[in-house]
């Protein structure tokens, strides 16, 4: 979280692990649009940042 600095506190990373592309937003079903619009069948991991990550699977 450090690198990203408070800019980016609570906004989602949704990243496609094969690629490693990452969409960066605030809005959880925008990041995800953007990231199945560039990869259709993609597996995609997601992440909070903030000071305690919540790590998921989407």
């Amino acid at each position: 979280m450090e690198e990203l600095g408070d800019r980016y506190q609570n906004w989602l990373v949704v990243i496609e692990p094969k690629s490693a592309d990452y969409f960066l937003g605030q809005d959880d079903h925008e990041v995800l649009a953007r990231a199945r619009k560039r990869h259709p069948h993609g597996m995609f991991f997601a992440y909070r940042l903030n000071k305690e990550p919540y790590i998921d699977s989407l």
